[in-house]
């Protein structure tokens, strides 16, 4: 009985019956190419290599499509505004740093897990180490990745690290005492 050929969207790797998703030399979905090894065997190279682009390039477009229209970034906003702006709102509240830490530590967890598990809503792969980052005060650096991984933009990154800037400048402020937190607020 001859198999079903696939091949992998990204590095074109052939396989056949595969109970797998993702290519296991570079992370990229299977494509069916449609046709059982048999067939495939009688094709020639010209043929082959056409079926190959024909199916890889309309799975890539596909891709893509769902990274760009189908993934909201309201949990990367959220979490770009809130770590920041919290942390400064305690600040001025007099809440110690390691207290504002475990704040942001909590918040980094949830929205970043939010916005993961929203990705893989979407059909679209994220590693789940990347649920890691914010447990080691990280979420920054998630905010990066997830935007290179699904050509998405880089704004809430950007704003994440302004806002921290602020807040950092503020405390700085406050503990050589040329401002009142507490009078801002």
């Amino acid at each position: 009985m001859a198999g079903i050929v696939y091949c992998c969207s990204n590095c074109k790797r052939l396989v056949t019956n595969t109970s797998s998703k993702k290519c296991s030399k570079c992370g990229g979905n299977y494509v069916s190419l449609g046709v059982d090894s048999s067939k495939w065997s009688a094709l020639t190279n010209a043929q082959k290599n056409q079926l190959i682009d024909k199916k890889t390039s309309a799975a890539s477009m596909t891709s893509k499509s769902v990274a760009s229209e189908d993934i909201s970034d309201i949990f990367l906003w959220i979490l770009a505004i809130a770590q920041p702006v919290i942390s400064m709102i305690m600040l001025s509240q007099g809440s110690n740093i390691s207290g504002i830490g475990e704040i942001n530590w909590g918040i980094g967890m949830i929205f970043v897990g939010l916005d993961l598990w929203q990705v893989k809503k979407s059909d679209y792969e994220l590693s789940n180490w990347l649920l890691l980052l914010p447990v080691f005060s990280l979420a920054p650096i998630y905010l990066f990745v997830r935007a290179a991984k699904t050509n998405k933009n880089y704004k809430p990154g950007i704003i994440w690290i302004v806002l921290f800037a602020i807040f950092v400048l503020l405390y700085l402020l406050a503990i050589i005492g040329l401002i009142s937190l507490l009078s801002y607020l």
